[in-house]
């Protein structure tokens, strides 16, 4: 990276890089995440966490096949002259030992003009929290919710800006 601000909090869009490797047979997947988070909060925390961005990661020199009754992930490495290698990892910490790297290789700064912001609770007037989650089909979704009284919006989307429309535009009363 030419220019990486670690030190004050921004929203923004940090691209990983997580490095694989079993003897000579290599590969790497990149892959984002979104929201407030920089240096070792943006990190994954474990091989779940990785594992959780496959289907939306760029991979080059392997694949990733997450979990089946008999391995917690197949990794599919190549070595520089082309050779590949199909493993089975048994377990979570297999999985993890054959992390030779992790690295943020860029953070995007979301644009100050364009970023919505999120309004109070309208029940209690307390902050609100968006997040990215899983939803029940396993896919990546955006929801709000109080950070005091756990209101929330009953549905899920696929952007953050959606999500704090639909909780912007929600009833706000003035709170005293």
């Amino acid at each position: 990276m030419k220019n990486y601000d670690g030190v004050n909090d921004s929203w923004g869009t940090t691209t990983i890089k997580v490095l694989f490797q079993v003897w000579q047979y290599k590969g790497s997947m990149i892959y984002t995440v979104g929201g407030n988070c920089k240096g070792l909060e943006a990190l994954p925390h474990d091989g779940t966490n990785i594992l959780e961005n496959v289907e939306t990661a760029k991979f080059n020199g392997m694949n990733i096949i997450p979990f089946n009754n008999d391995w917690f992930a197949r990794l599919n490495l190549t070595t520089e002259n082309g050779d590949t290698l199909e493993y089975d990892a048994k377990s979570e910490a297999e999985f993890e030992n054959m992390i030779v790297g992790i690295q943020i290789i860029n953070f995007e700064e979301e644009n100050k003009e364009t970023k919505i912001e999120l309004k109070r609770c309208p029940l209690c007037g307390s902050t609100a929290t968006v997040a990215e989650v899983k939803d029940y089909d396993g896919s990546m979704v955006w929801e709000v919710s109080c950070d005091a009284c756990q209101n929330a919006i009953d549905w899920s989307f696929e952007t953050e800006a959606e999500a704090i429309k639909a909780w912007n535009n929600l009833r706000h009363e003035p709170h005293a």
